[in-house]
């Protein structure tokens, strides 16, 4: 949580201090800096993972990648290009070192336990989502006080605190082989389970400019409201999460279950807000739009994370987790989704993602259905 916290509040102030601050870049330039910072970022991803599977092992490898972080966020302070760049190099570096060596870090917690795995990541979840909102919230609010180095500084001390309590995290290493290559079917499920929570994200892109439509129309006509319409699915996250890390702890049920409620709940979010007509009503029927959407990523991304964890070989984990972003992230830079849209289309791109997340929802459903019984599908 504080990794995240650090990491967003910085990305929340970088483009404006690199243009509004000492540095004083062109905006065109600041946004070309910012988005080879999130490329760099991504790229780190996999070698990272390698590092801490097969060379450092994944709990030195997080600490190794935070301690980098807090060194890049230190160096931002210092207003200089050159140094500018190399800070967001170490930043990048370490976030491609600390995410999956994490994840996989605490997947081998619940490996003897793996029923649990589904709360478990419901619940690193909600810690994740609060972080990056903390993060952002508490930084800008200190940089609107403050020059912006103080939060530069501040991302610094929380990526110190999460080293510190990375140090403490018990690092189980559990090498037995899994239970599913028996069944020679490991490999397929956990490619088939990344593969459709990237159709889900790239469907949560495609419908941006249409959701972004949409809330500029419902607040100018209730301005009061805007905080609620703009916030509305970060605000339903956190508490589904919690909610979810609860009920999934004491009540076990199949994970494909889960993952097909979970496309379902999106299909429905997406026809509701195709039938928004912007009027008096739209803020009760957007809100309930947004609490589905929010119930659909949190019946997806923690349970392909527990999915991951449960099927893979434990030895990998990190590599596993770290491809796990890898079809979205390619997807969305050769084929740029999110600028398909056009104004006047956001009923017919809600209409897309809500046949295209039913009928996955239904196939997963008829899947388990069919094979749901099978011991490696549990």
């Amino acid at each position: 949580m504080l990794e995240r916290a650090g990491f967003y509040g910085l990305r929340s102030i970088l483009v404006l201090y690199m243009v509004y601050g000492a540095l004083h870049f062109e905006e065109e330039h600041a946004s070309n800096v910012y988005r080879y910072f999130l490329l760099g970022v991504f790229l780190s991803y996999v070698p990272g993972a390698l590092l801490g599977d097969l060379l450092l092992g994944n709990k030195r490898a997080a600490m190794i990648g935070v301690g980098l972080m807090a060194s890049g966020a230190f160096l931002l302070c210092v207003p200089m290009p050159a140094v500018l760049y190399g800070g967001l190099a170490l930043i990048g570096m370490g976030v491609g070192l600390f995410d999956s060596n994490f994840l996989s870090l605490y997947a081998r917690n619940f490996l003897d336990r793996k029923r649990q795995l589904d709360g478990g990541f419901a619940l690193l979840y909600a810690f994740v989502n609060f972080g990056a909102f903390a993060g952002t919230f508490f930084v800008m609010n200190w940089v609107d006080d403050f020059d912006y180095w103080i939060g530069f500084a501040i991302g610094g001390l929380l990526f110190l605190s999460a080293a510190i309590l990375s140090a403490f995290v018990k690092s189980q290493l559990t090498f037995e082989p899994p239970q599913d290559p028996k069944y020679k079917l490991a490999f397929p499920l956990v490619t088939g389970c990344i593969l459709i929570a990237a159709i889900f994200w790239i469907i949560y892109d495609f419908t941006g400019g249409a959701m972004g439509a949409l809330q500029q129309q419902i607040i100018g006509k209730n301005i009061e409201f805007s905080w609620i319409v703009q916030g509305s699915a970060g605000m339903f996250t956190l508490p589904i999460c919690l909610i979810a890390a609860v009920v999934w702890s004491l009540f076990y049920y199949n994970s494909w279950v889960k993952l097909a409620s979970g496309f379902l709940f999106g299909a429905a979010a997406f026809f509701i807000l195709s039938t928004i007509n912007v009027s008096s009503f739209s803020i009760p029927l957007y809100g309930f739009a947004m609490f589905l959407l929010a119930l659909a990523e949190v019946h997806i991304q923690p349970i392909v994370y527990a999915f991951i964890a449960k099927h893979s070989n434990p030895k990998y984990l990190s590599v596993v987790f770290s491809l796990m972003m890898m079809p979205t992230k390619i997807l969305g830079y050769l084929y740029p989704v999110y600028q398909l849209h056009r104004d006047g289309n956001e009923t017919n791109e809600f209409l897309i993602g809500a046949v295209v997340l039913s009928i996955i929802g239904l196939g997963l459903g008829v899947f388990f259905m069919v094979k749901g019984k099978s011991p490696e599908l549990a």
